[in-house]
């Protein structure tokens, strides 16, 4: 039985990862209107720019908010730039082992924040840019230093190859979700390699596991697989014409 409260993750995405089950509303009415914007983009790629787009403020808030750290400041060495993100909300209990884009939409629905709400802007800013300095801390941001390649390919469980066009071939070949990449690090968990484009687009949107399209803190390692994965969606929409 709904709760009453919205389901962030399915107000995002349209889709919600506990289905039926879900102790949240899966509102299609005026809170559900940025889900039925959502699926109404063509690709996922496409949804990460309204995600964007939408980090706008939109007026001030009666409610109280943690004071949000520099998007810039960089965090103690023993701790994740997303530690340090949910650190900023401690009445929330953040369960490290979960998969941290849940953690996020489970923290919305505890404060209930409505997706209009700027409290949920700021912190689906800041969400992002913890995501992004995170990548950056993992796997570098120089994208002709191959030692960020070698990294990439131990991280998908690959034997890294000796030449800088090597590692990034090798890298590029395979459907991963970039989220992954830094989520499964903290979890201990295998990163999943999807046998297609189409499998992983499906993944990515039923998990909500996005990078923004654009960020002034993404490094160049980052900035590289995002456009060779808009190139990927690109080119696989031309062949289905």
């Amino acid at each position: 039985m709904s709760s009453g409260k919205v389901c962030f993750q399915f107000a995002e995405s349209g889709h919600c990862r506990y289905g039926q089950s879900c102790k949240y509303a899966h509102v299609a009415g005026p809170k559900g209107a940025k889900a039925k914007v959502s699926n109404s983009l063509k690709t996922p790629l496409d949804r990460v720019t309204l995600s964007a787009l939408q980090t706008v403020h939109r007026g001030s808030s009666h409610k109280k908010r943690p004071a949000q750290r520099d998007p810039w400041q960089q965090v103690p060495t023993h701790e994740s730039h997303i530690d340090a993100f949910f650190d900023d909300y401690p009445s929330f209990q953040y369960d490290k082992r979960a998969p941290l884009v849940q953690e996020f939409y489970r923290m919305c629905d505890q404060f209930a924040w409505d997706s209009g709400d700027e409290e949920k802007q700021e912190a689906s800013f800041a969400f992002k840019t913890a995501m992004v300095h995170q990548f950056n801390t993992l796997y570098g941001t120089d994208v002709n230093d191959i030692e960020s390649w070698r990294k990439l390919c131990l991280a998908l469980d690959i034997t890294p190859p000796e030449g800088l066009q090597e590692c990034r071939k090798a890298v590029r070949k395979l459907h991963v979700n970039l989220v992954d990449l830094i989520e499964d690090e903290s979890v201990n968990a295998p990163v999943t390699i999807f046998m297609s484009l189409e499998e992983l687009r499906e993944y990515t949107i039923s998990e909500a596991k996005y990078f923004p399209k654009e960020s002034a803190y993404a490094g160049g390692v980052l900035r590289y697989l995002l456009r060779e994965i808009l190139n990927k969606h690109v080119k696989s929409r031309r062949q289905r014409r």
